[in-house]
């Protein structure tokens, strides 16, 4: 048990306010594309889970990488025009 008067803490007083909500409505706080991106390859299964099926999750991961790295034009198509 921490000793309440010798480790005070300011329980949360300096961090910002929430930007988003998650699924279950709760505060959250938004992450780029990119960082969500990464944060599904590295936690997520892509499988079915308690909140998204695996086809849900795949294409969170597409939408989410044509968000990061959306295509660009072919040089065929820059030659043309």
């Amino acid at each position: 048990m921490v000793n309440t008067q010798l480790f005070q803490t300011l329980k949360g007083a300096l961090l910002p306010d929430a930007t988003a909500r998650n699924q279950e409505q709760a505060p959250a706080y938004a992450l780029s594309a990119r960082h969500q991106l990464a944060q599904l390859a590295a936690t997520g299964c892509l499988n079915q889970t308690f909140y998204a099926s695996a086809e849900s999750q795949l294409d969170t991961v597409r939408a989410l990488a044509q968000r990061s790295w959306p295509r660009r034009r072919s040089t065929h198509a820059r030659l043309a025009t």
